[in-house]
């Protein structure tokens, strides 16, 4: 996971994070029942950051445009993340000290008739996140 701030915050000129400078931080979120939320929330508790209950957002991008907009900070998958480390006005920030991470699992049925397109995605995220 990245941090992402607004490419006018303090932090925008930094390639990295430590986990510990989010600590007194106040984080936006995706809202209840996204599995992003809780953990993303776990990684900035354990640092000391807190939950900015004014907003809760329902899907990444909107997370990503309230940081475009300066409304806060927030942490955002890789897999989510642009090819550059600036991009409309987001900066992304590689966390670190300890570094968030979650595992990602492709569950598909057996003998699914769709398990040859299962498995070719599977390779390509894998390949993609190397």
């Amino acid at each position: 996971m990245s941090v992402a701030v607004p490419c006018d915050h303090e932090w925008a000129h930094k390639d990295q994070v430590e986990m510990a400078e989010l600590n007194g931080q106040t984080v936006l979120s995706l809202g209840d029942g996204h599995c992003l939320r809780d953990q993303a929330l776990g990684f900035c508790f354990a640092a000391g950051a807190r939950d900015d209950e004014r907003f809760k957002a329902t899907s990444l991008e909107t997370l990503r445009n309230m940081v475009a907009a300066g409304g806060g900070i927030t942490l955002l998958p890789q897999l989510s993340l642009p090819s550059t480390k600036v991009k409309d006005g987001v900066c992304y920030l590689k966390a670190v000290n300890p570094t968030p991470s979650r595992s990602i699992v492709l569950a598909y049925r057996p003998g699914s008739p769709l398990r040859a397109r299962f498995e070719k995605l599977a390779k390509a995220i894998t390949e993609y996140l190397g």
